[in-house]
């Protein structure tokens, strides 16, 4: 019995020191792994906690959607705010030279305009004139 049990509570069988510190490795692994999980998981909730930005205004005949702008290698995807929030993958996309794609059918009667950014305030402060 000069070897001791298997550092696992599901034997009872004598190692050997090689087996013994293979097993500690494949602790070792199996920790290094679900640290790796949380991590991956902590970046996941991040992305969940920014809130949708919308840049443009898709526009049609009656409706006026937010949208956000993603980059692809053929234009851009149009990301509204419900599709952001469920995860699901944008159904317009914007081509150029060719126009808005609705699931890779060309629809008309579609536009995109700019969200007008808000200037910042002027500084109320009064100025002080030097007096000399």
């Amino acid at each position: 019995m000069g070897c001791g049990k298997h550092p696992f509570p599901f034997g009872g069988f004598r190692t050997s020191p090689l087996s013994k510190n293979l097993g500690e490795n494949l602790i070792l692994n199996i920790s290094l792994i679900l640290q790796f999980d949380t991590v991956s998981q902590k970046r996941k909730r991040m992305k969940d906690v920014q809130l949708f930005q919308p840049t443009h205004w898709l526009v049609s005949r009656n409706t006026k959607t937010p949208v956000q702008l993603m980059r692809t290698r053929a234009g851009c995807k149009l990301l509204s705010e419900r599709e952001y929030e469920q995860h699901l993958e944008p159904a317009f996309e914007l081509r150029p030279h060719l126009g808005v794609f609705c699931r890779d059918i060309p629809v008309i009667g579609y536009k995109l305009e700019p969200i007008p950014v808000a200037a910042p305030a002027a500084d109320a402060s009064p100025e002080i004139e030097a007096t000399v």
